[in-house]
């Protein structure tokens, strides 16, 4: 996936989840913490069959806007049913 080209070295790229032909197995999200949650949307509204979510930016950081997120991710899982695991960390400020 890359939203900036269509391809790189020849390989054909897709703009978004949205656009795959069929849906992935499975989608590694490795884009910063804000369009965390949107990917994940994709992934479900394309019947992924899971997720993995290798970004930063979440409760790690120890701020509220991470802890913010990281509760967004938990509640669409609780919610949707989507399979994912991560972001890693659930740290609290120390």
């Amino acid at each position: 996936m890359n939203p900036n080209y269509g391809e790189i070295k020849g390989v054909p790229c897709h703009r978004s989840i949205s656009d795959l032909p069929e849906a992935p197995d499975l989608v590694a999200v490795v884009v910063p913490a804000r369009p965390g949650a949107r990917v994940l949307e994709e992934c479900r509204n394309k019947k992924a069959g899971a997720a993995v979510v290798i970004s930063a930016g979440f409760a790690e950081r120890g701020t509220e806007s991470g802890q913010a997120l990281q509760t967004r991710l938990a509640a669409f899982a609780q919610v949707s049913g989507f399979r994912f695991t991560g972001p890693t960390a659930s740290a609290s400020p120390t």
